[in-house]
Order: C-alpha cells, then sequence, then structure tokens
C-alpha cells in the first residue's frame, strides 16, 4: 500500500511541475477616449510594437486616426482595443478589411 501511493505522490508532482501557468491577460483599459485612443492605450498597455507613434512623432492616436480617414488603410481600432496579446495585432488590423 505504501508503495502506490509514493508511486501517485510522484504522479502527482510530476504532472503539477509540468503544468504551465500564465497569469490572465490585463483587462483592457478604460473604455474612455476615442476608439484609437482605447487601441493605443491596450497596445501601450501590452507593450505592442506601434504604441509609440510613428517617427515623424506623430502619436499613436494620430496615425490610428489618420489611417480611418484616408478609407485605403483601416487601423480597426474597435478589434485593436479588444486584443489579448501582440500576437492578435495583425489579425486585428485585418478584421475590418
Amino acid at each position: 500500500m505504501n508503495a502506490h501511493y509514493a508511486l501517485f505522490i510522484a504522479l502527482s508532482v510530476g504532472v503539477l511541475a509540468g503544468a504551465k501557468c500564465e497569469p490572465p491577460p490585463d483587462p483592457p483599459p478604460d473604455p474612455s477616449g476615442t476608439p484609437c485612443e482605447r487601441a493605443c492605450a491596450r497596445m501601450a498597455q501590452l507593450d505592442c510594437e506601434g504604441h509609440e507613434g510613428a517617427p515623424d512623432g506623430s502619436s499613436c492616436a494620430e496615425v490610428c486616426e489618420n489611417q480611418e480617414a484616408s478609407g485605403i488603410a483601416r487601423f480597426c481600432p474597435e478589434d485593436v482595443a479588444a486584443i489579448e496579446s501582440c500576437d492578435e495585432l495583425n489579425d486585428a488590423y485585418a478584421a475590418c478589411d
């Protein structure tokens, strides 16, 4: 009986040691502001590329607003604001194409 108990404990410890624990994603930022401001705040919160703005000094929100107004390239701010990781950014950009 003791051998079975020891085997059970050893297997349990092995399974738990191999379990991958990740913290839950941070919730999206406060819903106030324009859609572009919320999208850029979420990008900054997750430290995604592009949240710093453009090389010409335009803020991320300005880049977003310009893209949305152009009608050529979409920023998809509602989708970007809802991402849970930077890996989802390209899919969010493509969501409104």
